[in-house]
């Protein structure tokens, strides 16, 4: 994973949704940290870092619909820009949106980074 890219940080997941991201991601486009130390006893302390390509929108889209009911669904996710520094994005997808649930993600990312969307998809 290449530190000169954006990438997502999902934090707080499963081993269940780990495996399911991992079967739609490359190889090298997700890293998993385990929890360590004292006092960390759940899997629940897991963390996704995930290169932000347009595969890796459309895996956690599709992530996103499958583990979520509802109309809206919404989930906090850390964006860590480049140069290292991080933005907590709140992403919220609806279901009866016009727009497609992988747009509305890259849209909402963009606005969190003050990025056009377009580079967001390009990075």
């Amino acid at each position: 994973m290449t530190h000169a890219s954006y990438s997502l940080i999902l934090r707080d997941i499963s081993q269940l949704d780990v495996s399911d991201l991992q079967s739609r991601l490359s190889e090298e486009g997700m890293r998993v940290v385990e929890p360590s130390g004292e006092g960390v006893h759940n899997e629940l302390a897991t963390i996704a870092i995930i290169l932000l390509t347009a595969q890796a929108l459309t895996a956690l889209t599709l992530w996103m619909l499958r583990t979520r009911s509802g109309e809206t669904i919404e989930r906090n996710v850390t964006v860590r820009k480049p140069d290292g520094t991080e933005v907590t994005v709140r992403l919220k997808l609806t279901r009866e949106s016009s727009q497609a649930p992988e747009a509305q993600i890259v849209k909402q990312i963009a606005e969190a980074l003050k990025l056009p969307e377009r580079a967001i998809l390009s990075a």
